[in-house]
């Protein structure tokens, strides 16, 4: 279903200016499209990169936004393996810029919006995993597993770590705590260091929201086992 029809709000641009230059990326764009587009590049430098760099594609994908993105993923997920890198770069691009409009002129609801993120992690994450299991199969580096293997994982679980190992164990204790909640070989645990990106979160942030902290009602006498979680949730969330 075409993308303009459907549009039911539109963002106002905070700089004028950079808003209509990213409206003339798109020239095809008339009316509310050209409106969001302006909207939108002229409050998120981000999605103004992102119009930039997929003008191409974009304005194919407007005409028909859920097909363009089934085939994004299709494409995504019968390319060569050697050029994963590329496509899941371009494929984020894509991804976040037709989610991103679709957002902020109301063409989506949320449920929506995080449902193709999820999916769109979901297949990343597999497509990444079976990339890394391909290369470690040929140099002989996992007894046991053969390529029919490779579609659901051969079983493996890998954590993207946001802490640095810095003596504290954290590399060794959570792929203990994971190998044995999922009750498997820890050898078929594997930590991957996360980048520097925000997606990865940050723990300590949600201390403040964890169930140990009384209400006001409650006074400042706290009972022992209410001040021993404190202490522990507060001691495990600097560990991490």
């Amino acid at each position: 279903m075409d993308f303009s029809t459907r549009i039911t709000r539109l963002p106002s641009a905070f700089e004028a200016e950079r808003g209509a230059e990213t409206a003339l990326l798109i020239p095809q764009a008339e009316g509310d499209v050209a409106k969001l587009l302006a909207g939108a590049g002229g409050c998120s430098p981000y999605l103004r990169s992102l119009v930039e760099k997929e003008a191409d594609w974009l304005v194919s994908a407007l005409n028909d936004p859920e097909a363009a993105l089934d085939k994004q993923f299709t494409e995504l997920q019968n390319g060569a393996t050697t050029m994963l890198s590329f496509a899941l770069r371009q494929a984020k691009r894509r991804v976040a810029l037709i989610t991103g409009l679709a957002d902020l002129a109301g063409v989506w609801p949320l449920e929506t919006v995080t449902a193709i993120l999820t999916e769109f992690a979901d297949v990343s994450c597999a497509l990444a995993l079976r990339a890394g299991l391909e290369g470690e199969l040929r140099r002989g580096k996992l007894p046991g597993v053969t390529e029919d293997d490779l579609a659901s994982g051969a079983g493996m679980v890998v954590l993207a770590m946001p802490r640095s190992e810095m003596g504290q164990g954290v590399h060794t204790a959570l792929p203990m705590l994971v190998a044995e909640e999922l009750n498997m070989p820890l050898a078929m645990v594997k930590i991957e260091q996360a980048g520097a990106d925000t997606m990865y979160g940050n723990v300590a942030a949600f201390m403040s929201a964890l169930p140990f902290h009384p209400s006001d009602t409650e006074g400042h006498e706290l009972a022992t086992h209410i001040r021993a979680s404190q202490w522990l949730v507060s001691k495990v969330v600097r560990e991490l």
